[in-house]
């Protein structure tokens, strides 16, 4: 089969174009910029680099592929000064909502977010009925809400789209500093000055690309509607003050952290943007960032993907280990 892969040097991108691969699919690797193309090295893939906001080249990636997995988008926990959060994450789904129409693909599977959805609203469960994010929250977790909405006009416009919602992804291959990959690179170093009270669902990207590798093999005779075609792909709820113990265990470097409640943060964060700016570091704990962190825990529940699709989600402790042992493999931890 074969199928075009967008933000193919991003973590999950990367990680997809890998197994796809190996499964003998014929690869389109399309991404933004030359120098992140050392991520396909020795991968027998076509590479196409140009941007997703330049409708001629949705097109090209789009021309006589059978299946495209969205995964380019832009992640934020810091606002969208410039408003290029919201032009990659909704304008950029809409060109390619429209190129998949106009060059007859046979499917597109689109990478949404779990922060499309309105969680303090949703109660002790979220699922795949749970309210969206609206305009008055974080400028990312909407801009995936209007994403969602053009893949809705791509479905209504016949095509067949799936729209996935991973929690917080970590795992190997992550090359470029993910949010998540430098909260985890900070705990196994000893390098995070505290902690703050909460946590979040951490699902690990192998069974995130496993979850799209099915869902490109599924038929089409499925409702066209965004909530049959929206799966929830999430791991396990663990605290943050949870996870750098688990991280200490792993690398063998116990330290203690001060914990800071979310209120006492919000009041350190001029401190923390300050520090960033003199160490040339962008900031780990912005407003968003920590209002991110969930406390109480919610169940994020991925029932729908368990029983529709046979979504498999691995021990969280198995994840944090391969991370530990990739990042000491690439020199990520020095």
């Amino acid at each position: 089969m074969h199928i075009t892969v967008t933000g193919a040097t991003g973590h999950i991108g990367n990680n997809l174009v890998r197994l796809l691969c190996t499964q003998g699919h014929q690869v389109r690797a399309a991404f933004r910029t030359t120098e992140k193309s050392f991520v396909l090295e020795g991968l027998p893939v076509e590479q196409i680099v140009g941007d997703i906001l330049v409708p001629d080249f949705c097109n090209r990636i789009c021309k006589d592929t059978e299946v495209v997995v969205h995964t380019a988008a832009l992640i934020s926990i810091d606002g969208d000064p410039h408003g290029l959060v919201h032009k990659t994450n909704t304008i950029g789904v809409a060109n390619i909502v429209n190129s998949c129409l106009e060059k007859d693909v046979r499917k597109l599977i689109h990478l949404s977010s779990i922060h499309a959805f309105d969680l303090a609203a949703s109660g002790p469960v979220v699922n795949e009925l749970s309210p969206s994010a609206t305009p008055h929250g974080m400028a990312y977790d909407y801009s995936k809400v209007r994403g969602d909405e053009e893949v809705r006009r791509g479905l209504l416009g016949g095509l067949d789209a799936y729209v996935i919602h991973p929690t917080a992804v970590i795992g190997p291959h992550d090359y470029f500093n993910s949010y998540s990959g430098v909260f985890l690179r900070k705990l196994f170093t000893g390098k995070l000055p505290a902690l703050i009270r909460g946590g979040f669902d951490w699902v690990d990207v192998r069974d995130v690309v496993q979850g799209i590798s099915t869902i490109i093999q599924l038929s089409s005779n499925r409702e066209q509607t965004l909530n049959a075609r929206r799966y929830i792909f999430s791991g396990a709820w663990a605290s943050v003050e949870e996870i750098a113990e688990m991280c200490a265990e792993i690398s063998d470097r116990k330290k203690y952290y001060p914990v800071f409640s979310k209120q006492v943060a919000r009041i350190g964060l001029p401190f923390i943007r300050g520090y960033a700016a003199l160490s040339g570091t962008a900031p780990l704990y912005t407003r968003e960032s920590i209002d991110t962190l969930l406390h109480p825990p919610i169940q994020i529940s991925k029932s729908k993907a368990v029983q529709e699709i046979n979504f498999h989600a691995r021990p969280l402790a198995e994840t944090l280990k391969d991370c530990y042992l990739w990042y000491l493999d690439n020199d990520f931890l020095g």
